[in-house]
């Protein structure tokens, strides 16, 4: 399974390493990441959007909370299936907004906490 981790902070890196042992590919972006910083087997893309054209199986959120819902549905819109690490959203106006995508994807998604 190929998987994208957004965010490679130390939750990020924690789901990447987990990932690898799993035997999953591994692909990481951060914006706030130097390329340099990446090792192999791990793969970096160079933008959300490039991660996304490798046509992640899955998707783990681990940024910072206030980009979640736009990242959420950037991925669940890509087809991938998505495990957010908390909140899922700031608000519950965020949280509603997001809820009917739900429905209309083929995606599944994992949240440890709603907000």
């Amino acid at each position: 399974m190929r998987v994208l981790v957004l965010g490679y902070g130390s939750i990020g890196q924690r789901h990447a390493a987990v990932m690898r042992m799993l035997g999953h590919e591994v692909l990481v972006h951060d914006v706030a990441l130097i390329m340099s910083h990446i090792q192999a087997p791990l793969v970096f893309a160079q933008s959300l959007q490039a991660g996304l054209d490798l046509l992640p199986d899955a998707v783990v959120i681990a940024t910072p909370a206030s980009v979640h819902a736009t990242l959420y549905w950037e991925a669940v819109t890509n087809g991938s299936h998505v495990f957010i690490e908390k909140p899922l959203a700031l608000s519950c106006g965020e949280f509603k907004k997001a809820m009917p995508i739900w429905s209309r994807v083929d995606a599944g998604v994992i949240g440890s906490r709603v907000v």
